[in-house]
């Protein structure tokens, strides 16, 4: 595409401006000419038709029709008349002009006319002036009545040619053409004078912001014109400078702000995520995922600590909730937590090498954890790193305080299993949600087969220990969205999320064969193992019931079986 300067373009304006107006006198003039060509032919042919008719209506009277024929064809020869023509009463041609060329009648005596303006012609009763065509060429039209006596004799029609008209106003056009190219040359011969002027400068200017444009507030104009322009141009280099100075002082305030910015959306996505939830599994894992993404981090873990420093659980981004309440710091590497500062010192945490920054989680003055997190080694933290990480950190404190006096209401103190008034909850939750979006699920009510014969020969401590260990068995066999709980005692029971009666029932069978198996540890001198066997009863929704309650009687009732059958084994319903 041809690309056009500004002295360029403005030549080329001057001119198609100089262009537009000629071309708009032309059009105006030529108009003018042909309105006023055409009604001078309209008056000429009115005159010269009625004439005419007048003398033809006398001539026709007196039966004299061979000098009415000269008389025609003496008016066909006049300049711009292509036909006279005379029609009697009914319209039909009566006298005909010749053909020059052929010297015969235009029109055959008798020939009637269908034509509209032929029609109108032969029924007018006053002088008519209409526009038609005559061998494919535009005429003027004008008829006229024969009358003398009051008796009507006939029309007479004389048709004129358009083609003066034109060829008048063709001469016209030719002439204001000339004159237009002369005032096209004069114009561009003026617009350059301009442009040397005008536009150099400008170009100058131009020149100079297009180097501004590209970074170099260096750049400056020389204009020496003695006018406005040069005033700009002085202008123009002062705000050069201007410029400059204002970037570098933008570029600090923008770093500024866009580091605040980065952590106040960082610890607003935190809060909001870590807000979202109560429950401590969920909260940690999006938060974690939050931190991840928002600090561009490789990997983000949170270990709680306990009075003793002793790590008691670790949260990972990439890794499910771990209980490490048996782990002291030196299986992880350290000889104290308090020594931990980087991954690298943590080799089972596979972060060896790994660019690191870890912050301690206080809550009233008192370490509670800490938050590490990672990154590629080509990737460093800055000191507004550690400060946001320090932030977060204040908040992720609270929320884990919130969560952990959240279990402590709603778990048992003894297994760590949720307690009964929150199963039944959580089961009306699963109930509503059957009956909204028809997802099913199974209860599972088991208990400890003759427990009360431990609690009597080996003592309630011991009895607790294997509540607990029991306790520990179910969560390694549920799932993360399952229900476990301690019904009262030695009883408990779970909700099977999503599943129907066949699979609840393996569940429950496989938690059976592992409780037989297993040899639960106990603060016994003589005897450091015990085995027990469970019992345990099944019911589902929607197959035996769609009510919480009902579907936890019938469990208890399978139960029941079960204990009656013999113990040790999996009862169904028998809804």
């Amino acid at each position: 595409m041809l690309k056009l300067n500004l002295r360029r373009k403005y030549i080329l304006l001057i001119s198609c401006l100089v262009l537009l107006v000629v071309t708009i006198l032309t059009l105006i003039v030529n108009d003018m000419q042909r309105k006023s060509l055409l009604q001078s032919m309209k008056d000429h042919g009115r005159l010269m038709s009625e004439l005419m008719a007048k003398s033809s209506a006398e001539v026709a009277m007196a039966g004299n029709f061979t000098e009415l024929e000269k008389d025609i064809e003496r008016i066909a020869k006049k300049k711009d008349v292509v036909y006279v023509l005379m029609l009697d009463k009914e319209g039909k041609v009566s006298i005909s002009s010749l053909n020059p060329k052929t010297n015969k009648p235009l029109y055959p005596t008798g020939y009637k006319f269908k034509d509209k303006a032929g029609r109108k012609a032969a029924r007018t009763r006053q002088t008519l002036v209409q526009t038609t065509h005559f061998q494919g060429k535009p005429v003027i039209d004008i008829s006229a009545e024969m009358i003398k006596y009051g008796k009507r004799w006939g029309v007479v029609r004389i048709g004129l040619s358009l083609s003066s008209v034109s060829q008048a106003i063709s001469k016209t056009t030719k002439r204001v053409l000339l004159f237009a190219l002369l005032a096209i040359a004069l114009g561009m011969l003026f617009s350059v004078f301009l442009a040397e002027k005008i536009v150099k400068p400008i170009h100058r200017l131009a020149e100079g912001t297009k180097k501004i444009a590209g970074g170099n507030l260096t750049a400056k104009v020389e204009i020496n014109t003695g006018d406005e322009l040069q005033v700009l141009g002085e202008s123009f280099n002062q705000m050069a400078i201007n410029l400059k100075s204002s970037r570098d002082r933008l570029e600090q305030q923008m770093e500024e702000i866009r580091q605040k910015n980065r952590e106040t959306e960082t610890i607003y996505t935190v809060v909001k995520s870590i807000s979202a939830t109560i429950e401590k599994e969920n909260l940690m894992k999006s938060m974690l995922e939050v931190l991840v993404r928002m600090l561009e981090a490789k990997d983000c873990s949170v270990f709680v600590l306990n009075e003793r420093k002793e790590v008691i659980e670790v949260f990972k981004i990439k890794e499910e909730i771990y209980d490490f309440s048996e782990i002291k710091a030196s299986e992880l590497g350290i000889n104290d937590f308090s020594d931990f500062h980087n991954f690298s010192s943590l080799p089972n945490l596979n972060l060896k090498g790994a660019q690191s920054l870890v912050t301690p989680l206080y809550y009233k003055n008192q370490e509670v954890g800490r938050i590490a997190i990672s990154r590629d080694k080509d990737m460093p933290f800055s000191q507004n790193d550690t400060n946001l990480l320090t932030a977060i950190g204040h908040h992720l404190t609270i929320a884990l305080e919130n969560a952990r006096l959240y279990e402590e209401a709603i778990k048992d103190g003894l297994t760590s299993l949720y307690i009964k008034r929150y199963f039944f909850m959580r089961l009306k939750e699963e109930v509503r949600r059957y009956l909204r979006y028809g997802l099913p699920f199974s209860v599972i009510m088991l208990d400890i087969d003759h427990f009360k014969k431990v609690n009597d020969t080996y003592g309630h401590l011991v009895g607790d220990e294997i509540l607990k260990g029991l306790a520990k068995l179910i969560l390694r066999r549920v799932r993360t969205t399952d229900i476990p709980a301690r019904f009262g005692g030695e009883e408990f029971i779970i909700i099977l999320v999503g599943q129907e009666k066949e699979n609840a029932f393996k569940v429950a069978e496989t938690l059976r064969k592992r409780v037989e198996e297993h040899k639960f540890p106990v603060s016994l001198e003589d005897k450091p193992h015990l085995s027990i066997t469970i019992s345990l009863g099944v019911s589902s929704c929607p197959e035996d019931s769609k009510d919480d309650e009902a579907l936890v009687k019938i469990a208890d009732d399978a139960l029941y079986q079960a204990k009656k059958g013999g113990r040790n084994k999996v009862c169904l319903s028998s809804t």
